[in-house]
């Protein structure tokens, strides 16, 4: 039987500050090589590299106070390895993560028969823009990619967060943080992969299974790269366009819902997060993060009718269902 090709994963670990992410990555690696929690990713030669932003931070910040800048150096960084362990260079790669202080659960990283390694990104990554950068490097380098979201109210997370000694979290950020967390989701194409995991309590086997599990499903489908050039040029050629008639959509979809709001006591507050929301919307749909559905596409290409309808009813499944209602 033909041995198969060094496989990779690159791992999203996301959730508020102090929702325990670098908690669950340290059962990862502790668990990694039990194959009665880790099943079949434990019966192979794997490692586990720990990409944890936090701790990056003081080496990368280098007395800078901007947050994206610091934040575009912690992607350079996970690229960097991602190249080395594409190239095989084990020996450099052993190196880096040294130099940079980064944790793994071998010693030196290898080539080998059926080896996986994850590469585990602990991060808050509240808005979906953030994963899809590494989602386009998982695509970019034809890996694969999967997503762990970890729940936790404001409450539970400020209150572990003021018991901390050091690397506190101003509890209003925390707080912020949590109205704009945006979870993984089916309704993006590229978020396929992924498990929420509720970590009020202590984690314990359960979840740990459940993390692996979803390691194992997206080794089974790594992200392939776009392979039709003249497909993806004809997208982006409307895509001002088509964006321009989502952008009316989604403004007659926010209008009705002010409207529906209008009677309401916390009227002001929920007005200014339908804003809030329809901002980010865009953005994502602008940055390439939400994709519109195929059909709709095509309905745009044929110049339908319908467009404006569809389009409308599209953007509310977006919202929860309490606030569903018809579009006036």
């Amino acid at each position: 039987m033909e041995n198969k090709e060094s496989e990779i994963v690159l791992l999203i670990l996301l959730g508020l500050p102090a929702s325990g992410k670098t908690t669950l990555s340290k059962v990862l690696m502790k668990l990694s090589g039990d194959v009665n929690v880790s099943g079949s990713v434990g019966e192979k030669n794997h490692s586990i590299i720990h990409i944890c932003y936090d701790a990056l931070v003081p080496l990368l910040s280098l007395g800078q106070t901007k947050w994206s800048e610091t934040r575009k150096k912690v992607v350079v960084v996970v690229e960097n390895i991602i190249c080395l362990l594409k190239t095989q260079n084990y020996s450099e790669l052993d190196d880096y993560l040294q130099f940079m202080q980064i944790e793994k659960t071998k010693r030196h990283i290898s080539q080998a028969t059926n080896e996986t390694t994850m590469v585990l990104i602990d991060d808050n990554m509240y808005y979906s823009s953030m994963r899809y950068e590494y989602f386009k490097m998982a695509r970019k380098y034809t890996i694969s990619f999967a997503e762990i979201c970890l729940h936790c109210s404001a409450e539970v997370a400020c209150s572990r967060n003021s018991q901390r000694s050091d690397d506190r979290v101003a509890q209003d950020t925390i707080i912020r943080m949590a109205g704009k967390l945006c979870c993984p989701s089916k309704k993006n194409s590229w978020e396929k992969w992924f498990c929420c995991l509720s970590s009020e309590s202590p984690f314990d086997k359960r979840d740990a299974q459940a993390a692996f599990r979803v390691i194992e499903d997206s080794l089974k489908e790594p992200v392939l790269p776009v392979n039709n050039e003249d497909y993806e040029n004809a997208h982006k050629k409307c895509a001002p366009n088509l964006i321009h008639e989502a952008d009316i959509a989604l403004r007659k979809v926010i209008g009705s819902k002010i409207k529906q709001l209008s009677a309401s006591t916390t009227a002001g507050k929920n007005k200014q997060s339908l804003i809030l929301k329809k901002q980010l919307l865009l953005q994502e749909l602008k940055s390439g993060v939400l994709e519109v559905p195929e059909a709709i596409y095509k309905m745009f290409e044929t110049r339908s009718d319908e467009l404006q309808e569809e389009l409308q009813q599209w953007w509310l499944t977006f919202f929860s269902e309490e606030c569903v209602g018809p579009v006036q």
